[in-house]
């Protein structure tokens, strides 16, 4: 169960990132 919640928050966590990153990259142009 504790390595499932880790998985998951991992997951939200790089999904975040990915749209942050993404949202940066379309302000830039």
């Amino acid at each position: 169960t504790h390595t499932h919640t880790h998985t998951v928050l991992l997951g939200a966590t790089f999904t975040l990132h990915c749209h942050c990153f993404a949202a940066m990259q379309m302000m830039n142009e």
